[in-house]
């Protein structure tokens, strides 16, 4: 659990990443800089934090939040149907849910964008059917056009209000409940359209009309706000409209629309939402890197991120507002990073295909949604893509090929992941995890069973598989081992084959603590994964 502290009024939050290392308290400054330790003292004029470097006090003046991390719940906190052996622990669990059931046909859809609201209430996607809106449980699909959207839509935070753009249509805006129906006035064709969280202003790229522009939802007041000249000048280049970028998503703002990210010619750029501070954050400029794709803003407005590839090697490389503190992930588990989100606070960035999470400030990465290619028949996790999570980190929602058929043109169906939830809401249960021994030998020399009590009635597919620093052991001789059937034991105790350290290679794996994931797939499709520790690859 996280409180968010703002004036010394505290909110609850709760982070994806409690159970990484990297996560303490955090104090963030007014200039936007981060700070972690641990915080002892809070009044109405000072705050006193303890920092790896000593003691620090700062004038709350100075402060704009503070962030304080709780240790992960105890096994006591643990949902009904989840446990695990003395010895093992508990770190995160995660459910995935299929909410939709689109049948080919006339009820058929095929999903362009998807987006969840900051609020995780309400979910708005885009389609080859239409526009819609969707309850994040599946109820109450609202259809707000039947027009074609190729992917430009956008919800604001508190759900109440949609955005969407198609040739058709037009640029429009809605209540979320289809009411309040209006065409932008203005005849603007759009390349990539963006909401404040508030509902109340757009911000959309038109290339043919020379630049990104700003407007209130109500369409008055429509000006230009960063003009083609001003990037062709800063980029070091003609004006040509063919060089905007990334459609249909060259364009990112932060919550507020006070900052702006795009895309121009082979580069990233920021801009102030009125245009001034314009920057070149990249230097690229070769056809090659063409791939540069997707860059991101944080809500806040704090960081920003973007991915690129030249050849087989890809990047995410995230950096301050001012293109300050760079880092980067870099290797497979940035491979195929066609859709990326920030957090409203710079917590998180998640990227899709599938569902993996990085740590904005680099300390921490996770695939939540890997099941080590297991495939045992259609599920919610198959190609699973377009990750879109809210404001709390608590609920994200997928698209996936839907498993109705498997020719081409099968509907898309929306999936639904909750993390760390209070209830496995009927996927469970997952009980009395164990492995023994828990340790292995790095050379492969020995190995381990694994055991749980499932739903055996439910079970499609049960299986394992190890992790390090948030990951799949990618080296791995068996990438996933299945759970199966203890005909010995009492009903519903499934086992897996012997879990051993085998590398393709033959080489001794690293030695050093080993995260276990179990997971087990319904007869409906639906996943539930749990990841524990408590294991350790040992040298001879």
């Amino acid at each position: 659990m996280r409180r968010y502290l703002a004036v010394f009024v505290f909110m609850a939050f709760f982070s994806v990443f409690s159970s990484l290392p990297a996560f303490s308290d955090q104090l963030q400054l007014q200039n936007g800089t981060m700070i972690g330790g641990k915080l002892l003292a809070a009044d109405e004029k000072t705050v006193v934090f303890k920092t790896a470097e000593g003691l620090l006090a700062k004038s709350r003046e100075e402060v704009r939040a503070i962030f304080l991390g709780e240790p992960q719940a105890a096994a006591g906190s643990l949902p009904p149907g989840l446990s695990a052996a003395n010895g093992l622990e508990i770190k995160r669990w995660t459910t995935f849910r299929r909410i939709t059931n689109f049948q080919r046909g006339p009820g058929a859809k095929f999903v362009y964008e998807v987006k969840i609201s900051a609020d995780g209430s309400k979910i708005v996607f885009a389609s080859y059917q239409g526009t819609f809106v969707v309850n994040a449980d599946g109820s109450g699909l609202v259809q707000l056009s039947d027009k074609r959207n190729n992917g430009l839509v956008d919800i604001s935070a508190d759900a109440k209000k949609i955005a969407w753009y198609s040739p058709e249509d037009g640029l429009m805006v809605a209540n979320s409940d289809g009411s309040a129906r209006m065409k932008v006035p203005g005849g603007l064709k759009v390349d990539s359209l963006r909401m404040t969280a508030k509902g109340d202003r757009l911000f959309v790229l038109v290339p043919e009309q020379g630049g990104i522009y700003a407007l209130p939802s109500d369409g008055s007041g429509l000006r230009r706000v960063v003009h083609i000249s001003a990037a062709a000048k800063v980029a070091g280049t003609d004006e040509n409209n063919n060089y905007w970028r990334g459609w249909p998503a060259g364009l990112d703002i932060s919550d507020d629309g006070s900052r702006l990210a795009f895309t121009f010619l082979y580069d990233a750029f920021t801009a102030n939402g009125d245009g001034g501070g314009l920057r070149k954050l990249t230097e690229f400029g070769k056809a090659q890197d063409l791939s540069l794709s997707r860059v991101r803003i944080s809500g806040d407005g704090r960081r920003v991120v973007y991915h690129n590839a030249r050849g087989d090697q890809s990047a995410l490389t995230v950096m301050d507002w001012d293109g300050g503190n760079r880092f980067e992930y870099k290797g497979n588990n940035v491979n195929n990073g066609d859709w990326i989100r920030f957090s409203h606070d710079a917590r998180a960035i998640v990227m899709s295909w599938g569902l993996r999470l990085f740590d904005g400030d680099g300390k921490g990465q996770w695939n939540a949604d890997d099941l080590g290619g297991a495939n045992p028949g259609p599920h919610a996790l198959v190609r699973a893509k377009m990750g879109s999570i809210g404001a709390d980190l608590k609920r994200a929602v997928l698209e996936i090929e839907g498993p109705e058929s498997v020719d081409q043109g099968r509907p898309s169906q929306l999936v639904v992941a909750e993390f760390n939830p209070p209830s496995l809401n009927g996927l469970g249960p997952l009980e009395n995890i164990e492995a023994a021994p828990r340790f292995m030998l790095n050379d492969g020399s020995n190995s381990s069973i694994v055991s749980a009590r499932v739903n055996e009635a439910d079970l499609l597919y049960a299986g394992v598989l190890l992790m390090r620093e948030g990951f799949r052991l990618n080296d791995w001789l068996s990438w996933h081992l299945p759970l199966k059937k203890d005909p010995k034991a009492k009903v519903g105790v499934f086992s897996s084959e012997p879990v051993a350290m085998r590398s393709y290679s033959g080489k001794p794996m690293a030695a050093g603590p080993v995260t276990l994931r179990v997971f087990t797939i319904g007869k409906n499709g639906n996943v539930l994964t749990v990841d524990l520790e408590g294991l350790e690859a040992r040298q001879p």
